[in-house]
């Protein structure tokens, strides 16, 4: 059983449910009702909302709750792999405690961090706090995405037990590496996720004005923008309208046509637990430059680039690294064979690892 109808609406993460549906009959469970756009999406396994209606929060908690014993208790579960802590990691242990059904608990957003200029994070709130760290310290396994991810859990909410480090997979039939040695002319610098203050569009959009006064370069930039238009503003002042463009929102069976365009993604989060843009971008043979962040920490100097969260430091990063040939190429190749050993296939089978070993020792 999977708990947690957020993760059903990544689509990395569904890939990987699916990879794992066809070892397990798998339930994933929602505390929300279930669009008709999430039901439509590609998925092998059973899709089951807690109610049809849209409740207030706790209430809908409460039937999640309900729903997930009743169907236990008519055919019992053997295992419950939950998404983030609550509500979903909450009922994950709570069953764990009454039936003895191991559990678990994936965590991949901000359980352990805060950035309080701008209210982000599950440490702004003690008593989510409190659960996040009653929930990692009772489920039988717990797992993050990145080593970044694991040492803010460590050292914000002072866990001590072990923590796996289980990334989340790309899939190489999607995001492959095909491409020359050659740089375009103009360099096609690509920005993918939403513009919000997490991502930080007014580092991103600074950072590339001060590359394009070095290298002449474009800017694509993929995600629905949430600043009620700071963004395009700050185009318009900084004069580089003619070389940015803002796509919007674009499928993700799309994205791969941006990488493949191509040479360098910028990224500038304030905060990532992993960054599955990162990987794709790596995978595509696409050089990866930004703050030091997710897998952008991790894997920083050997597979990609990352500089303090500062404009021209970041453009900096970015003009020594394409001035840089033997580096670029170097950098590019570590990046490609770390996807080939962080592939999908290979991440299913590290999670499908982890479930039998579960299930041996419940």
């Amino acid at each position: 059983m999977f708990l947690g109808r957020g993760g059903h609406t990544l689509p990395t993460y569904r890939a990987l449910l699916n990879k794992v549906a066809q070892e397990y009959e798998l339930i994933c469970y929602s505390e929300v009702p279930l669009e008709k756009e999430w039901m439509d999406l590609e998925h092998k396994y059973t899709l089951r909302a807690a109610t049809s209606r849209n409740y207030p929060r706790r209430l809908r908690e409460l039937l999640l709750i309900i729903a997930v014993v009743r169907d236990h208790l008519r055919n019992p579960f053997h295992l419950v792999h939950a998404h983030s802590t609550y509500p979903a990691g909450f009922v994950a242990v709570l069953l764990q405690k009454l039936f003895g059904v191991p559990s678990l608990v994936a965590l991949n957003a901000a359980e352990g961090s805060l950035v309080p200029d701008i209210r982000f994070g599950d440490l702004l709130y003690p008593r989510r706090a409190r659960m996040n760290r009653w929930v990692i310290e009772r489920a039988r396994l717990v797992t993050t995405m990145t080593e970044y991810h694991r040492q803010e859990i460590v050292k914000n909410l002072g866990v001590t037990r072990e923590i796996a480090v289980l990334p989340r997979g790309v899939d190489l039939d999607r995001f492959y590496f095909k491409r020359t040695n050659e740089l375009n002319s103009p360099l096609v610098i690509l920005s993918v996720g939403y513009l919000n203050d997490i991502k930080d569009p007014d580092t991103l959009l600074r950072a590339f004005y001060f590359i394009q006064m070095e290298i002449e370069s474009t800017l694509i930039v993929v995600g629905r923008d949430y600043t009620n238009g700071a963004a395009r503003k700050l185009v318009d002042q900084l004069g580089i309208s003619e070389k940015v463009r803002f796509e919007g929102y674009v499928d993700h069976d799309r994205i791969n046509e941006y990488y493949r365009k191509a040479d360098v993604l910028l990224h500038t989060s304030r905060y990532e637990s992993a960054g599955m843009v990162v990987a794709e971008a790596m995978a595509s043979g696409v050089l990866v430059v930004g703050t030091s962040v997710g897998l952008l920490s991790d894997l920083s100097n050997e597979c990609c680039m990352t500089a303090p969260r500062n404009p021209q430091a970041i453009a900096k990063s970015v003009v020594n690294l394409v001035r840089d040939r033997q580096k670029m190429l170097s950098m590019r190749e570590r990046a490609y064979q770390w996807s080939l050993t962080h592939e999908l296939d290979n991440c299913s089978r590290e999670l499908l690892s982890l479930y039998k070993q579960l299930l041996k020792s419940s």
